[in-house]
């Protein structure tokens, strides 16, 4: 099942309103009175380095927009929002935590432009922002702790621009409730994961949105543990897998795939609620050196449109079982096998081909 572009054009001008209301409100002091800090290097809770004198509350938007912030061991944080700019550094501190509730402006309520950057050593929760959880225009975030974030309208978290979110071996980040998309990339967004990011449900669109001339780069475990509405990965730039990707069921499409995806781990799809993976365009390429498995879709196992290509290369692994139309479904594309695959389970119990398959 594809979104129609009329559907495809509104969140992409409601993205796209979005974020210039991010960057305007930002510019403007969030056109409300933020807590500001006006130290150089110290400690959140110094209440002589913010503007107000005193260290910001639940009710308060905060920004940051120079010198370099630790939030203490043991510190408990609670704000509206925050909001780093430019030189701005925060750094979470091991048992500290922030949480993030009920931001009711249209922006972020994590955001970081400007090369801003945020190590989180702790715990960030952000939950029922109006819009987006977290944006990162051209900022850096660094999590080596846990991230939660819940019902953000938008997308849970945004990277555009130059903008880069590393997820550590110790990261893990936790999406869940209403949103449209779980991770979007634009532009020149890139994100490496090397801890767990698990999406548990209510998604509406995509878990993982990836256009322009982005990169997604798994070396840790991608769990889809709920259904997303529409695809739980939709790749327009550049995806990359040397760890693993599990994906319990979808909503329509798991893995859709337009441009370049590769696949060096491990990719297992149980009960996909279309085709389980896609190569939707003539420009889309997937190369499997790892393993692929496939346990059930309501579609056809792996289909390939005209022009795309699926190289199976030596000593992968490739099982497509239990589907309900067939294991591969070649409309025009090419696809090229270089090892051994395992087809069973499906009406015709064999592969579908527009062109022989290299042995």
């Amino acid at each position: 099942m594809k979104k129609s572009n009329l559907l495809s054009s509104s969140f992409a001008v409601v993205i796209f309103i979005v974020f210039l209301l991010n960057i305007l409100l930002c510019h403007l002091c969030m056109a409300i009175q933020p807590v500001r800090w006006t130290g150089t290097e110290g400690l959140w809770t110094e209440a002589a380095s913010w503007s107000e004198n005193r260290v910001p509350g639940k009710e308060d938007h905060v920004l940051i927009d120079n010198g370099t912030v630790t939030i203490p061991s043991g510190t408990q944080v609670q704000a509206l929002s925050i909001n780093l700019m430019g030189r701005a550094k925060l750094f979470v501190s091991e048992d500290a935590h922030i949480d993030l509730i009920g931001n009711n402006q249209l922006y972020s309520s994590l955001n970081l432009i400007e090369g801003a950057t945020l190590e989180n050593r702790g715990s960030i929760r952000i939950h029922e922002s109006v819009s987006s959880g977290i944006t990162i225009q051209d900022g850096l975030v660094n999590n080596l702790g846990k991230l939660v974030v819940s019902n953000s309208p938008i997308e849970a978290i945004m990277v555009r621009g130059k903008g880069a979110f590393l997820n550590r071996s110790t990261g893990r980040i936790e999406i869940s409730g209403q949103s449209q998309f779980g991770f979007h990339l634009q532009q020149y967004g890139q994100c490496r994961n090397e801890g767990s990011l698990i999406l548990q449900g209510g998604i509406l669109l995509d878990g993982i949105f990836l256009e322009g001339l982005t990169r997604f780069t798994n070396r840790g475990l991608i769990h889809f543990v709920k259904p997303t509405g529409d695809n739980c990965v939709d790749n327009h730039g550049t995806f990359e897998n040397r760890g693993e990707i599990i994906v319990d069921k979808s909503g329509a499409i798991a893995v859709r795939n337009s441009s370049s995806m590769a696949n060096y781990g491990r990719l297992k799809i149980s009960d996909s609620g279309g085709n389980a993976i896609d190569c939707s365009s003539d420009t889309s390429t997937f190369k499997n050196t790892g393993s692929v498995e496939v346990r059930g879709a309501y579609g056809n196992g792996i289909h390939l449109t005209r022009g795309s290509v699926f190289h199976n290369m030596a000593g992968s692994v490739l099982s497509v079982q239990d589907c309900i139309h067939q294991g591969v479904f070649n409309e025009g594309g090419l696809f090229i096998n270089r090892s051994t695959y395992t087809v069973g389970r499906t009406p015709d119990g064999n592969l579908i081909m527009a062109y022989n398959p290299e042995k």
